[in-house]
């Protein structure tokens, strides 16, 4: 077995990475498709990092279209845990983390993010920036590294409730978080470049609804396990142009494959079960979901992550559109709010069973695991609870989970 190469700081590894993409990293961006804009972003975000140019270590909530008009480099902590477990860097992280806090039962996103803190391998942030939603645990964290680091946080504070108070509170919030970063960098934001920012969401946004129509109304178009890590990743070029390309080239891969497509190839597609999968993935890992949709007839036809649950950037009303868009997340109020969401999805997208990721730790997501389950058995959908973890390998029993996929599967074609 190969060992796997380690990295002094994140330079070494992103260095690393791009070599093996000399095509996606020298050709013009128009040129590229979703993949390499994807990649190319990835790699171009971290090179930033060490550029001098102010950066913001955030969550995957905090409004990119801010950062992107006051060229202020978002550096997002989940996405980072997932790149470590993806290129098998987290468990050494992992490791420095869980002998530091003696706590394991931690979301291993905030785990590993520790450890790369620990380990020094993160360059220092210009500032902090993070939200009281969706994670307490991330939230802490932040707070952990503003005081090692001794840079300037902020805590944008999102409230519960989604009435026109909490839209007036939060817009507040924002627009104090936008002083706070042209305090720290001395760079004001252009209230055009603002509007510049939500067009293009706007208009990304209009793209991703495209597509996600199309995924609804066909045979599964594209690999569900490759949506699963693809916008977990875009949500934070939104705002940019590189993200608008990302959502205008994916919807145009869609379309161009469903025009291709031969007569044959739709009808066996179609014949194959249709999942609607809840939550992420085990970045580290994913050949038995790949197995699923490959081998075993059932493919992930829509994951809820990738739902498009806000509304249009009102321009003229940007700091209030940003606070209507947070406040409309479904991880934000009531589990009312989420189970709406899920038996929406599963209707939209014509499911014949679901997979309800529980990632270990997650308190947030998991805490609404019996009500998916009691619905889907209500509507005599199969359901199956994936108990892994999205970072950590330890928490990822293979054996016993492909035997349960084989059972679920099992059980799709049963109640045919």
């Amino acid at each position: 077995m190969t060992a796997t190469p380690v990295y002094r700081n994140k330079l070494e590894l992103t260095r690393a990475q791009a070599e093996k993409y000399p095509a996606i990293m020298n050709a013009p961006v128009e040129k590229l498709d979703y993949r390499g804009l994807m990649l190319r972003y990835q790699f171009q975000n971290a090179f930033d990092l060490y550029s001098g140019l102010p950066s913001a270590w955030c969550n995957f909530l905090i409004p990119s279209e801010i950062f992107h008009a006051m060229d202020i480099i978002p550096f997002v902590l989940e996405n980072e845990a997932a790149l470590l477990a993806r290129t098998s860097q987290s468990r050494s992280f992992l490791e420095s983390a869980d002998a530091l806090t003696g706590f394991r039962d931690i979301c291993s996103y905030q785990r590993a993010s520790l450890g790369a803190f620990l380990q020094e391998f993160l360059p220092k942030p210009t500032l902090i920036v993070n939200s009281t939603m969706p994670c307490d645990s991330v939230g802490k964290l932040c707070e952990v590294l503003g005081k090692h680091y001794q840079v300037p946080t902020f805590l944008l504070d999102i409230p519960y409730d989604r009435d026109e108070h909490s839209v007036r509170y939060l817009t507040a919030q924002i627009k104090k978080m936008v002083q706070f970063l042209a305090d720290v960098t001395g760079r004001n934001l252009d209230p055009e470049r603002l509007r510049h920012a939500l067009s293009l969401s706007n208009e990304s946004r209009a793209d991703h609804v495209a597509a996600n129509v199309l995924r609804q109304e066909r045979e599964p178009l594209i690999a569900g396990n490759e949506c699963l890590g693809l916008f977990a990743t875009a949500i934070i070029t939104l705002g940019s142009g590189i993200g608008r390309l990302v959502y205008r080239r994916f919807r145009e891969q869609l379309e161009k494959t469903a025009v291709s497509r031969s007569a044959e190839e739709r009808e066996r597609l179609s014949r194959d079960k249709r999942i609607v999968w809840y939550h992420f993935k085990p970045f580290f890992d994913d050949r038995l979901i790949r197995r699923m949709e490959e081998e075993l007839g059932a493919r992930i036809v829509f994951e809820v992550v990738n739902d498009v649950y806000w509304e249009p950037y009102d321009l003229d009303r940007p700091y209030e559109s940003l606070a209507r868009k947070l406040l409309s997340m479904m991880l934000n109020g009531p589990l009312s709010f989420r189970l709406e969401n899920f038996v929406s999805a599963m209707e939209r997208f014509r499911a014949d069973g679901v997979v309800n990721f529980l990632h270990f730790g997650c308190r947030h997501y998991n805490n609404g695991s019996v009500q998916f389950q009691l619905e889907c058995r209500r509507r005599g959908i199969p359901y199956l609870g994936f108990d892994a973890d999205c970072i950590d390998p330890s928490n990822y029993a293979e054996a016993q989970l492909t035997t349960r996929v084989e059972a679920f599967v099992e059980s799709l074609y049963a109640s045919a």
